[in-house]
């Protein structure tokens, strides 16, 4: 049994963390029984480690304490063999989590080897013990940087020890005779003498990290000696042998060579003290300059080689790597690879999540071989609760990071965060899982059990027939969606499908041509400047840029019955349940008395939408379903909001075919209106159907474009709808339903939730359902790739279906508090991106510098549409600055600086350039002409508008800090618009909406119907020096006075909770939040904007807007202290929250 025992070390330890024995040698000691016993004992304890059977593994124990009892009898006999077990013993005791002994046994064997001189060899003797006192000398070398390093005390050996020589090649070492005195071949150094020179780095690496720590230097200092020791590590990994560098030919060549062992070791040392080296760079403050940008992407890629070699040793015999220390090296690639799920870019992602799934599997593998890797994996626990709690601090190397990292023998206690959102838990069982779900956005909810519960109390019942008055129930995925009736489709009532993609311009109106528009010149400081209003000399041509290009309504998908469009009068005992956990609408009526059941699900990977229809009726051929598609009218004021977008009176003006599918389960629509695309059709190959055209190509019948889709027989109809402007092969129904329902589910366990249902406040419930209802909405709606979207969504059409620029915040700031990044960088900064060349042209038109964003545009021209209001609004230009603010605190590197800085530039050349130098007062004023938030200013009086005033100032802070992090200069005149622009007004220590007024303003209906701009000054913007704390209290509560509810519209109510958070007064908060008589939320959860002129629903700023506010005040804001500052502590509530961000 002692050799099986000892065999097991030589093959799974030897030659890795040390190298000890002449193999041999010690094989035929074993046998021959020369071997000290307690050396023996030893080898035998280690080996038990390996063995399958448990009575053996049992052993380990009582055979450590004896060879350690042996050892200490033995103490004063200072020979090698007592060495060599001092360093065995010093292992074990490590394995076992104590290392006071292990620290004491590793300095016995020092001492002993010093008394021996090892480190200053005599030539007599074999090569073969010549060889071994080296190795022996050299493995307390590596265990003393190590040993001293994993429990805090200095080190022993402090250069490489003097004139001894380095290890020589494995393989013809253990090749060796034992009593051979003179070798005649050429001396090789082997992988052993390559790890020796590489661990000599190890040292200064520890120190730097402490000193980094500890604040010992600049950052100056620090970057200057991180780089010395990368190029140290370079030229180290440089000069290594063609045989010993680390490639796939060279793993299979030591493995077949019987040094696959070795090779491993050497590899992964150089990774692990690599992802040491550039590990302070992962905390975003380090990461900003080039050499950060460049030590982060190392730091990552070392850490993810370490993975990528240790799996390969796992799947490779003779090349494992499982000695105790390979735990620790893989938490530390571990915690850097959870910065990539953190941080990274989704191109990455998936390769993390699966570097750190198989480091967690090589972990589990250790612990069944050595005790501590428990505590190395309750290390990472900690660690990767730090991430869970606080994306801000995971990785700031401070002294907590500095045990975490580099002394892994001792306990790691809780590190304490200054915000830690309530209710998240881990466990050592589920860290894999967990592993692979955090997202780069850094937020995953915990929530599964009690959050599913709660989202579907909240499914969306109806139980009669909706109208035309009711928003329609939706499947989608935020570049797509598909709006239906009571029937789960498009039957009764034409709703719409309608995507970011498909827009269309109505013909051109007669007369001037639409490049005679030229805006119209407005008097502006001493000079012409030509606004985007409307032309009065060419009204045809303003309305037509107004409503040009407008998004299209892709096709209707109803019902049919009796070869008639199913009717309302024929429909009853209705029930319709939206089922917001996985996204799936369940219909079920009754047609002439017989049932009818229509299952819809939209698709998050594709423009497509299922259905699975099941009656009777199906398979008596009364029922089947209809296509349709309507034209586009002249886009004139009366179309501006479209509830049923297109209209069916046109079928000359557009074409439609029938394309042949490729395979036997499809068919393909082909819709021609100017606008090209494809309705892709397929269906079960067990449930075969048939697509027609109901009337012939050249009909002019108002039925000319519809189709039927029936079966050949069965009762149930199945198929995909998948819309695109190409023709493809979609995937099948049962495919998207699948994975839809997956990745809802993924959806809901991903971000922030917050749980109300412990509060008695009467009002709970149905705030509870607005924020659960509002994601889902947000979801289907405003998920959009590099676009914002329109203020009613994918719904219908409002303001003939473009975005509002100075709506993006309203619109998208939520995604970055409720830890949904992912769909804020969908969005950001592409859309700006887009956007910047047409914004460079109006500026330069106008005669300003940089950047002029537009109002009311889409991103297909990227047009300003004229309007009175339009061409005078500002509060978009600083919006660029608050935008790269949530990017940068959801991903603060420098790449989401060099990503932002070109716009961030051109918004703040052209906000510098548009500030005019006012002579009389010393100050740079904003305007006239000019319109504020409110649109309700006269734009020829308006001068100085306080919110704008102060906006403008923080958005060039923003740009100014902004150049200083990228380490480049501030323009100058950056700098003197923002420190000599004008102050928001003030009359009687009060604010005032613009420069001019008189206190008798607050009394003026046109000004005091909606005063929302001066409660944004100490709400949704930030701490600036343009706005005096104490007056925006003042000014807030005067507001309170005299705005009252029967005004408050839009998103008005969102910006006085956040207002009244912000000023301390949660009591006034919540009742913003739940003033539910004024504040409508239809059944569906869409809010409705309301007051005078209000648009038909839904009013997407408006959930938006409500989930940006809740979570402020959940989580709060950058300064602001305790749990849910934002809602009052008595009155019932009871705020359970994870996963949110603070707000800026």
């Amino acid at each position: 049994m002692a050799q099986e025992l000892v065999e097991y070390y030589l093959v799974k330890i030897h030659d890795r963390p040390h190298s000890l024995f002449h193999q041999p040698t010690i094989r035929d000691n074993v046998r021959n029984g020369t071997i000290s016993r307690a050396l023996l004992l030893s080898l035998c304890s280690m080996g038990c480690r390996f063995s399958a059977d448990y009575q053996v593994q049992s052993m380990e124990l009582s055979l450590l304490d004896e060879s350690k009892r042996l050892l200490q009898a033995d103490l004063e006999n200072i020979c090698l063999e007592n060495i060599q077990t001092c360093i065995l013993v010093a292992n074990l005791c490590a394995s076992h989590g104590n290392p006071s002994s292990e620290a004491l046994y590793f300095r016995i064997g020092n001492s002993m080897a010093q008394i021996m001189r090892l480190n200053s060899p005599t030539s007599t003797g074999s090569i073969v013990e010549r060889e071994i006192e080296r190795r022996v000398w050299w493995s307390l070398f590596m265990a003393d940087r190590w040993c001293s390093s994993g429990i805090g005390l200095p080190r022993q050996i402090k250069d490489l020890g003097g004139n001894i020589d380095l290890p020589m090649d494995e393989s013809v070492f253990h090749s060796l005779p034992q009593h051979l005195t003179r070798h005649e071949g050429t001396w090789k150094p082997g992988l052993w003498a390559h790890m020796i020179s590489l661990v000599q780095h190890f040292g200064p690496i520890q120190d730097l990290n402490r000193q980094s720590a500890q604040g010992c230097f600049d950052g100056w200092e620090l970057d200057r000696t991180a780089a010395e020791l990368s190029q140290k590590l370079d030229l180290w990994e440089k000069m290594l042998p063609t045989d010993a560098k680390e490639t796939e030919q060279n793993f299979r060549f030591h493995q077949a060579k019987g040094t696959g062992g070795p090779f491993v070791a050497l590899h992964l040392g150089y990774h692990h003290y690599s992802t040491l080296l550039y590990f302070r760079y992962l905390e975003a403050r380090n990461s900003l300059t080039e050499l950060g940008e460049t030590c982060v992407s190392r730091c990552k890629h070392h850490a993810s080689a370490y993975s990528a070699l240790l799996r390969m040793a796992r799947e490779t015999e003779g090349c494992e790597a499982v000695y105790p220390t390979v735990g620790h090296m893989a938490v530390v690639s571990s915690s850097a690879l959870l910065h990539t799920l953190l941080f990274g870019d989704e191109n990455e992602l998936a390769n993390a999540r699966r570097d750190l799934n198989s480091n967690f599997s090589a972990l589990m593998e250790l612990k069944q071989y050595w005790a501590n890797t428990a505590s190395m994996i309750s290390r990472l626990v900690t660690f990767q609760n730090v991430c869970l709690l606080s994306a801000e601090y995971t990785h700031r190397l401070d002294g907590w990071m500095v045990r975490f990292l580099i002394e892994h023998s001792l306990p790691l206690a809780d590190k304490t965060l200054q915000t830690v959102p309530s209710g998240i838990e881990m466990n050592t069982d589920s860290l894999s899982i967990r592993a692979q779900e955090l997202q780069q956005q850094g937020r995953y909810t915990n929530f599964e059990l009690s959050g599913k519960r709660i989202v579907t109390d909240n499914n969306i019942v109806r139980t009669t027939l909706i109208n035309n008055e009711t928003t329609p129930l939706q499947v989608g995925n935020g570049n797509f969606a598909f709006g239906v009736d009571t029937t789960g489709m498009q039957s009764y009532l034409p709703f719409n499908t309608m995507s970011v993609w498909a827009w269309h311009n109505d013909t051109e109106p007669e007369g001037a041509p639409i490049d005679a528009y030229t805006g119209v010149p407005k008097l502006t400081h001493g000079r012409n400047v030509s606004y985007d209003i409307p032309d009065p000399n060419l009204p045809d041509v303003s309305q037509w840029l107004i409503g040009n290009p407008n998004r299209i309504n892709l096709g209707r998908i109803g019902l049919r019955y009796k070869d008639a469009t199913l009717a309302a009068d024929q429909i009853s005992n209705t029930h319709q349940e939206l089922d917001l956990w996985s996204g799936v609408i369940t219909s079920t009526f009754t047609v002439d008395g017989t049932k009818v059941k229509v299952i819809t699900q939209g698709d998050f990977d594709s423009d497509a939408v299922t259905f699975e229809i099941e009656s009777k009726l199906v398979d008596s051929g009364k029922l089947k379903v209809e296509f349709d598609f309507p034209y586009p009218p002249i886009h004139t004021t009366k179309y501006k909001y479209e509830v049923f977008v297109g209209v069916y009176d046109f079928p000359a003006n557009h074409t439609t075919k029938q394309v042949r599918g490729s395979k036997k389960d499809t068919a393909h629509i082909y819709h021609d209106l100017g606008t090209k695309y494809y309705v892709n059709l397929r269906w079960p190959n067990k449930t075969p159907l048939e697509l027609k055209r109901l009337e012939s190509e050249d009909s002019t019948a108002i039925t000319a474009h519809r189709y039927i889709l029936s079966p050949d027989d069965g009762s149930t109809i199945s198929f995909t709808a998948h819309f695109s402007p190409e023709k493809r092969v979609p995937d099948l129904p049962s495919t998207i339903r699948k994975r839809n329902s997956a990745e809802w589910h993924e959806y809901w366990k991903r971000g922030g939730f917050i749980d109300l249902t412990a509060s008695t406040n009467p009002n709970a419930t149905e705030l509870q359902r607005r924020i659960v209802t509002s994601q889902y909405h947000v979801r289907v709606n405003s998920a959009a790739t590099g676009e914002s979207p329109q203020e009613s969504g994918l719904m219908n059409n409002g303001w003939y279906g473009k975005f509002h620029m100075e709506m993006v915040v309203w619109h998208n700031a939520h995604w970055v508090s409720w830890g949904r990044d992912k769909f804020f960088h969908n969005i950001f900064p592409a859309l700006y991106e887009k956007l910047l060349p047409t914004s460079f042209a109006r500026a330069e038109g106008m005669g300003w510098e940089g950047a002029r964003w537009p109002k009311m545009t889409e991103t297909v021209t990227g047009r300003s549409s004229p309007g009175g209001i339009n061409a005078y609004l500002m509060w978009q230009q600083p919006h660029p600055m608050y935008m790269a603010m949530l990017a940068y605190k959801s991903q603060p590197t420098r790449k989401t600086l060099k990503r932002w800085d070109p716009i961030l530039e051109a918004s703040a050349d052209y906000m510098a350039s548009y500030a005019w130098y006012n002579e009389s007062s010393g100050k740079y004023d904003l305007g006239p002409p000019s319109i504020g938030v409110t649109e309700n200013t006269p734009a020829a009086a308006t001068l100085n508008l306080a919110y704008e005033v102060a906006y403008w100032r923080y958005g060039l802070d923003v740009a100014r800090e902004w150049k200083k992090k990228l380490g480049l200069p501030v323009p100058k005149h950056w700098t003197t618009v923002a420190k000599n622009l004008a102050k928001p007004t003030q009359i009687d220590g009060l604010y005032a909406v613009y420069d001019g007024l008189n206190a008798s303003w607050w009394q003026d209906p046109a000004l005091n119907r909606d005063p929302r701009s001066l409660i944004m000054l100490q709400g949704i913007l930030p701490d600036t020096p343009a706005v005096d704390e104490k007056v925006a209290r003042r000014t807030a509560d005067k507001v309170w006075e005299v705005w009252t509810d029967q005004n408050i519209r839009g998103w008005g109510r969102p910006i006085l909770a956040i207002n009244s958070a912000r000023i301390g007064n949660p009591k006034r908060a919540i009742y913003h939040l739940t003033a539910y008589d004024y504040w409508k939320f239809d059944d569906a959860g869409f809010a409705i904007r309301g007051g005078d002129g209000g648009t038909p629903p839904p009013f997407m700023p408006g959930n938006a807007g409500f989930l940006l506010a809740v979570a402020y005040m959940a989580e709060g804001w950058d300064g602001s202290k305790g749990d849910a500052p934002g809602f009052p502590k008595d009155d019932g509530w009871v705020v359970k929250h994870e996963g949110l961000r603070k707000a800026l």
